[in-house]
């Protein structure tokens, strides 16, 4: 079975009930109201204790992760893949990537982990910019933009070349372009032959590589990194592009022969993107049809959803997923449950297919790839949740969780500061040799 799990819609949560190793049950009928956060692990569960409620850690919530101490004495720890949440002015508050217009005329999202400045039309600012920690990268386009349309957090500019449009879409750590080629006589313009982006950048230097885009402070840190590479059509078919990377610009060129190809379904899409780097989670997802794409913590595209298992569309392919969960807050702990939730977005199956294993693997990193995968060390659980919108959609949206006590208690044991988790189908197919795999 090959499924599609939601990575950017949504958090990719691992939940942990702990118990610390003492802890002091004093019950109360104190009428005062509950606190919603205290500081300290212990004043928090006396609250919790206290006033028959959860309690909020206040000193270990973060964009990804939050501790909350329950009346019975346990904690429950909650880590995301990706931000959650955002510090403003002094309060949390959770991530909305709506896009809206601003009075300086530019447009940015309500509510990100990174500040992202969209073009409000014309062509006196980038097209986007992103920024963190006073660095900052962006894309420009040559010439004048139009209004864009606004949706949710895309930001639609029409018509920039006759029959392609071009969009912004705002994640909640960079953003994703795409020019949208809508029909082949568009993508028989001269002008997709190449395609050149101006580099905004401040106290950041970019270089193209093997790894994609990556974008280093002036003291050498990696703080954003990207993907130039790639273009796909909307039967999932895709394509390498020719990247030259300056300090003025980026310059792609789509393959042509794709464009030109008969079996090319329109629109079609090509993507540069940006993301923040250094954050403590991460994920991957490597495919056999492309041994050597490095996909890791891309979001842009396909690469939006983490895939397990094996499918034919245009061509026939195997997919591994991979996720890395921070557990720095677990050792010490005895963990008496964990678990890994997910939502299944889009099911080739309707049922009768084999399940999805989750396993612990070995760490994964930029270097990771099909061709170059972390080891399988124990297999924790498995789904056989299906979801398919047109098919067989599945009234509770496709949730579904794995059990990952034993991996997090490991991770608890060892004083791991992360454990990572691999994703793929559980079938057997016949090869050449007669010998079966997975």
């Amino acid at each position: 079975m090959s499924l599609c799990f939601a990575l950017s819609r949504l958090t990719v949560p691992l939940v942990a009930v702990l118990v610390a190793p003492v802890l002091a049950v004093v019950a109360s009928a104190d009428p005062v109201a509950a606190p919603g956060a205290v500081s300290g692990e212990a004043a928090a569960s006396s609250a919790a204790v206290r006033f028959g409620k959860p309690v909020v850690v206040a000193d270990k919530t973060s964009e990804t992760e939050q501790v909350v101490a329950n009346p019975d004495g346990s904690f429950t720890s909650t880590s995301s893949l990706r931000p959650v949440r955002v510090r403003e002015g002094g309060e949390w508050v959770p991530v909305d990537l709506t896009l809206e217009r601003r009075a300086d005329g530019t447009v940015g999202p309500r509510v990100a982990a990174v500040d992202l400045r969209l073009s409000g039309g014309g062509a006196q600012s980038p097209l986007v910019v992103v920024a963190d920690g006073g660095r900052e990268v962006g894309l420009g386009w040559q010439g004048s933009l139009p209004a864009p349309v606004l949706e949710g957090p895309t930001a639609t500019y029409p018509e920039v070349l006759p029959g392609v449009d071009l969009t912004v879409t705002a994640d909640v750590e960079g953003f994703t372009q795409l020019l949208v080629v809508k029909s082949r006589e568009a993508g028989e313009n001269p002008a997709l032959d190449t395609i050149l982006f101006t580099s905004h950048r401040r106290d950041t230097t970019v270089a193209g590589g093997e790894a994609g885009l990556q974008v280093r402070s002036s003291d050498g840190q990696l703080v954003f990194s990207g993907d130039a590479s790639r273009m796909w059509d909307s039967a999932d078919r895709q394509a390498e592009m020719g990247v030259a990377v300056t300090d003025a610009s980026i310059a792609i060129s789509p393959d042509q022969g794709f464009l030109a190809d008969e079996q090319t379904s329109y629109p079609v899409y090509v993507d540069p993107s940006y993301y923040a780097t250094g954050r403590k989670s991460h994920h991957v997802m490597v495919q056999s049809a492309w041994p050597t794409a490095p996909n890791y913590d891309q979001t842009g595209g396909d690469l939006g959803d983490l895939k397990a298992g094996y499918v034919c569309e245009a061509t026939c392919f195997n997919s591994h997923s991979y996720v890395e969960m921070a557990t720095d807050g677990m050792p010490g702990k005895f963990v008496h449950s964990a678990t890994l939730a997910m939502t299944v977005v889009k099911s080739h199956d309707c049922g009768g297919a084999g399940p999805t294993e989750l396993w612990r693997t070995d760490g994964i990193g930029p270097a990771t790839t099909w061709a170059n995968q972390p080891v399988w060390r124990e297999y924790q659980s498995e789904s056989n949740q299906t979801n398919n919108p047109t098919y067989c959609p599945d009234p509770n949206g496709g949730g579904t969780e794995f059990v990952v006590t034993n991996a997090v208690a490991l991770a608890a044991a060892n004083g791991w500061m992360s454990v990572t988790f691999g994703l793929r189908a559980r079938m057997r197919r016949m090869t050449p040799t007669g010998v079966g795999s997975t």
